[in-house]
């Protein structure tokens, strides 16, 4: 079987060897494209805080000195916005991305309005001020023109913002919207591929294990086999990130088996593989709530903590988005 992907090494230097060659053009665009692409491909190896340093390069490069590129300029705008919520930064996510928001309804351009608001997470900067409807208010201004097919960026960038929200509020309409959806995600090739795949089969075991927790986490519920089930594909799928993730729900779906060990286990294990994500501390919350005791609470305050210092003004409902339902068990 052929390697999945390139060694670090050998993507390290083709990148340098593009970044040498993009130069000796001396042409803005040519290096803003590069340094996009390396950014880019920083996203699915979990390696947000490098993501940032070359979109921000390729941003300012585009904006100072590519004039008239306004999609280009969207593309490195819509990356750097998920590299931020991925981060964990929502205080960055939120400074930078109003005002591109308001140069694009200036512009009345509704490409850039649809990318930064959903794949580009600009609408999530509503949840610093608890305003969860707000999200949902903007997001579906900004998608109202687009046709629903064919399922593109933006209509997945819709899916993270919508996820990311119904996770905020504990919706008890976010299971049977994901599971009305997903024939129809499913069809599409973009949601296929690996990077799309883990992220929807995260938040799938997300809403089926919310839906548990919402009718009183019995530990023989038949969604968690459902969530079991998408567990062992998200095993399958091929990506960096997938992993790390993978722990993450293992470690939820331990914890209503009651099998705290194990739970502790994987939520361990997700800290080391997502060090430096948002993910690190989602698996962080989740060690502390299965912990107990003055360790658990210590660790989840640290959590929480953090929280308020990006600027949220409701913490412990932004808890919410890093475990389904695990409080109430």
């Amino acid at each position: 079987m052929g390697r999945l992907s390139a060694p670090e090494s050998d993507r390290g230097a083709l990148f340098d060897r593009s970044r040498a060659l993009a130069d000796s053009t001396n042409e803005p665009a040519v290096i803003a494209e590069v340094e996009l692409m390396r950014g880019i491909g920083r996203l699915p190896r979990c390696e947000f805080a490098q993501a940032v340093e070359h979109l921000s390069f390729a941003h300012e490069l585009i904006q100072s000195r590519c004039p008239g590129h306004s999609w280009f300029l969207t593309a490195a705008r819509m990356n750097l916005g998920s590299a931020w919520l991925y981060l964990g930064d929502f205080r960055a996510l939120a400074q930078n991305t109003e005002p591109w928001l308001n140069e694009a309804r200036a512009k009345q351009d509704r490409y850039a309005l649809a990318a930064l608001t959903g794949f580009g997470a600009a609408s999530l900067r509503h949840l610093l001020d608890d305003a969860p409807d707000a999200v949902l208010h903007e997001l579906g201004e900004a998608m109202a023109p687009w046709p629903r097919t064919p399922f593109s960026t933006i209509h997945f960038g819709e899916f993270m913002v919508r996820s990311f929200t119904h996770a905020y509020e504990r919706r008890p309409d976010f299971w049977p919207w994901i599971e009305e959806n997903e024939p129809a995600w499913q069809r599409a090739y973009l949601m296929t591929t690996p990077t799309c795949q883990a992220a929807f089969l995260t938040f799938k075991i997300h809403a089926c294990l919310s839906a548990v927790g919402q009718a009183g986490g019995r530990a023989n519920h038949p969604l968690i086999a459902r969530a079991s089930q998408a567990a062992r594909a998200m095993a399958k799928v091929r990506t960096e990130i997938a992993p790390g993730l993978s722990q993450i729900c293992g470690a939820w779906i331990a914890a209503y088996e009651r099998r705290t060990d194990g739970a502790l286990q994987k939520a361990r294990a997700a800290q080391k593989l997502l060090a430096g994500s948002a993910y690190e501390q989602w698996a962080r919350y989740a060690e502390g709530l299965i912990e107990g005791g003055e360790g658990g609470r210590a660790k989840c305050q640290e959590v929480r903590k953090k929280l308020e210092e990006q600027g949220f003004q409701n913490p412990d409902r932004a808890l919410g988005m890093m475990v389904p339902g695990l409080e109430q068990l």
